[in-house]
């Protein structure tokens, strides 16, 4: 909202043939402060110039017109080299991740019901679609309205239209938010447009003919006319459109008073404060007040955030552990832990919640078949022994009441605890360190399950090629076979179909698990939301009476197919479920492999319980229930503990400690491979190498060595260069653009 105004202020003053040093600086400000806004504001300074070249009074050739486009690219371009030394880390941090230009499906259209706020809605607070909002003051409407019943002004009403449309079609809420899901938070480039109208038609408004009135109320009146009949077709919710029409046409019809009966400049400029004033007081009122939109209640309180993310935090419990920043600790979603909190008390954990995440960590949690439907937020594995044990993870908060570790051999009760929450401890967790002294190649990797992925990280290290033995790889888990039955929900050959949103389907196992973990395994997930159509009429009406066809063809006409769904899955006490987002879902990231964990059993039930959590039509490639005996994976962990790393620490961009090999290894640090990190074994720079796909190491030879790993900000060098490279330039441009005008004067 700052910077934009600025660019295309700058991209003005270029125009004119004057210094294009506002347009470089205020591009550069606006790439340091927001990757993200940045490429928004840059889409709408080029839709400006654009519009400023091809509707230009003075007619431009084409050459002139493509001469001044190759202008601007420089220009912006020196821009972005001035912010060098934030923008382009950033820019490879943020490409990097799978949100950026996501599969996403992008519906041709938007909901029925969506246009229907956006076109009778605006200057209300009742469209919150794809982060869409029109509650603009009441004068910034009549400006609008005004700007259509005059003549002239060919530039605004084009580029009214223009983001007016890019309002109207998903595919420019996508491309707005780099091709990823649909988000119209460009919408502050469409409320500086209404702004400026406002602007350029206020002094038309200090000197309002009687003919100009007239045709402004009639406008308005048909406008609001059609929103009442769009509203009783399509049935919506319409108090807040006629209010809002109602409040318009009054203020048109004052101001038509006051033009007749003469009343001055200052009366006019006194009611649109008041009126802007007002627009601003009712339309926060009905948003954050409390009994209304209560907006305010996603807030904390003032003065309390502080405390909320410290002295309330459940896992202070976790700073009284001596070791507790040499491991990993990972927590329950039952305790309460607020997101981001382990990074605020900066305690190392597997919880995660931000826009730009490792590519690497993504493509680990997606090839183990991660519950959870966003690559950008993750809280742990699921309990699962090998992949918290491999990561580090040797402490586990959960509620006081949780059954599901206390059952579990692997981890042992800790004398943490207070009254709500206990802290356990993994037997089996390793450093962040460790060695393998085999290695399976990645290309044997990629062609196992994943349940065999899993248990084959506990035994080699997964990297590209080596010169270490290949690991002799044997499976000790095995699938179960089941039959499913349901008394309200319909199985099918692939999959189920659920008409309501509280059946259960029971899967009878035709073996009893025993001292093994137990996984219920979804491939190839895929779920459509039921219609009403098909919901309460089985897909035909036709047979219904007159009534009951009205209700169900109403309900169509506003119907919007849901875009998630969860499943839960119980057994043996134990509760876990999966959470699926269809390629519609603004979060979807391409996950349709799924793998519940429900958890150890000793000796387990015979059945598994699934409920579906809305009706619709779920489908599957295959459902597999698998279980991984202990007892191995045991074996293999003990094997990685037993690995010679010693002293290993940790400080600022630094990792090091001494590794003592008794043969040929691979030596495993469970962070997150980066571009960013070099290191060194005894003082000599070796390639740090991709491990197990996510984490990173090294390969070492027998005996005992110093190993250090140290940490530089990608391509943050060269940013730093063309920071320089783009002050150069606009210093040189500004004395070059300062001599001529010098010049122009003494001429």
């Amino acid at each position: 909202m700052i910077f934009l105004p600025l660019m295309l202020l700058g991209a003005d003053k270029t125009l004119r043939k004057q210094s294009p040093v506002l347009f470089i600086i205020a591009t550069a400000l606006c790439a340091i402060a927001n990757f993200y806004f940045f490429y928004m504001t840059v889409i709408a300074a080029a839709m400006y110039v654009l519009g400023q070249l091809w509707l230009s009074e003075e007619k431009l050739s084409l050459l002139k017109r493509m001469a001044w486009l190759g202008k601007f690219l420089l220009y912006g371009m020196t821009g972005i080299a001035i912010s060098g030394f934030i923008f382009i880390p950033t820019a490879y941090a943020m490409l990097g991740s799978s949100r950026i230009g996501a599969s996403n499906d992008v519906p041709l259209l938007y909901p029925v019901a969506y246009y229907y706020r956006l076109l009778w809605g605006l200057g209300t607070n009742v469209l919150r679609d794809y982060d869409s909002r029109t509650g603009f003051a009441l004068p910034v409407l009549a400006a609008v309205f005004l700007l259509w019943v005059k003549k002239g002004r060919k530039k605004l009403k084009v580029y009214f239209l223009v983001l007016f449309l890019c309002l109207c079609f998903p595919f420019c809420g996508s491309a707005f938010n780099g091709f990823g899901y649909v988000s119209n938070r460009w919408i502050y480039i469409f409320s500086f447009l209404l702004s400026y109208i406002l602007a350029e038609m206020y002094p038309d408004f200090l000197e309002l003919s009687l003919p100009d009135i007239r045709k402004l109320i009639v406008a308005i009146v048909i406008y609001w006319l059609a929103g009442a009949s769009a509203a009783l077709v399509i049935r919506a919710e319409s108090t807040d459109a006629y209010r809002n029409g109602f409040y318009l046409i009054s203020f048109v019809v004052i101001l038509g008073c006051m033009a007749y009966k003469q009343c001055g400049r200052k009366a006019v400029q006194k009611l649109f404060m008041a009126v802007t004033v007002a627009s601003i007081a009712v339309n926060g009122y009905l948003e954050f007040f409390p009994s209304w939109g209560g907006a305010a209640r996603a807030y904390i309180s003032s003065g309390d955030v502080l405390s909320e993310y410290t002295v309330k935090l459940p896992s202070n419990i976790l700073l009284e552990i001596e070791d507790i920043r040499r491991y990993r600790s990972d927590v329950s979603h039952a305790a309460g832990e607020k997101e981001n909190s382990f990074m605020i008390q900066q305690i190392p954990g597997t919880q995660f919640y931000f826009s730009v995440v490792q590519d690497s960590v993504n493509a680990f949690l997606t090839e183990m078949y991660y519950n959870h439907p966003m690559e950008h937020q993750y809280n742990g594995f699921q309990d699962r022994l090998i992949l918290n044990s491999l990561s580090g993870v040797k402490y586990f908060l959960a509620q006081a009441d949780d059954g599901t570790l206390v059952s579990d051999p692997a981890f042992i009760k800790t004398e943490y605890a207070d009254d709500s929450r206990t802290v356990y401890e993994n037997q089996y967790t390793l450093p962040m360190a460790y060695l393998y002294d085999t290695y399976i190649p990645r290309t044997c990797y990629d062609e196992l399950d994943v349940a065999d992925k899993q248990e084959a990280l506990a035994m080699g290290a997964v990297v590209e090629s080596s010169t270490l033995p290949e690991t002799g790889l044997t499976f000790s888990n095995y699938d179960i076979g089941y039959e499913m039955r349901s008394d309200n929900v319909s199985i099918t050959e692939n999959g189920f179909i659920a008409d309501s949103g509280d059946g259960e389907i029971v899967m009878e196992l035709e073996r009893i698990p025993e001292d093994a973990e137990v996984y219920v395994i979804m491939e190839g997930m895929q779920w459509k939301d039921m219609d009403p159509v098909t919901q309460w009429a089985g897909g035909d009406i036709n047979n219904l009476d007159w009534d009951s066809r009205q209700v169900i063809r109403e309900s169509q006409r506003m119907y919007t197919a849901d875009d998630n769904v969860a499943i839960s899955i119980d057994y043996s006490g134990h509760e876990g479920g999966v959470t699926y987002f269809t390629p519609w879902n603004r979060m979807y990231c391409g996950r349709h492999n799924f793998l519940c964990n429900l958890g150890y059993v000793g000796r387990g039930d015979s059945e598994i319980t699934l409920r579906p959590g809305k009706s619709g039509v779920y489908t599957f490639d295959r459902i597999r229930v698998v279980a991984q005996p202990r007892k191995p994976i045991e074996a293999y962990l003990s094997a990685r503990q037993s690995s010679g790393v010693k002293d290993w620490s940790f400080s600022v961009n630094v990792m090091e400690g001494s590794v003592t090999c008794e043969k040929d290894s691979i030596l495993c640090v469970a962070v997150p491979f980066s571009e960013g990190w070099s290191a060194c074994v005894d003082g000599t720079k070796v390639p740090v190498e991709r491990v197990n796909t996510v984490y990173m190491g090294v390969s070492i030879s027998k005996g005992s060595h110093d190993v250090r790993f140290v940490y530089t900000t990608p391509y943050r060098n060269a940013g730093t260069v063309c920071t320089v490279a783009g002050i150069l330039v606009t210093v040189g441009l500004a004395a070059g653009y300062a001599v001529r005008k010098r010049r122009g004067i003494a001429n």
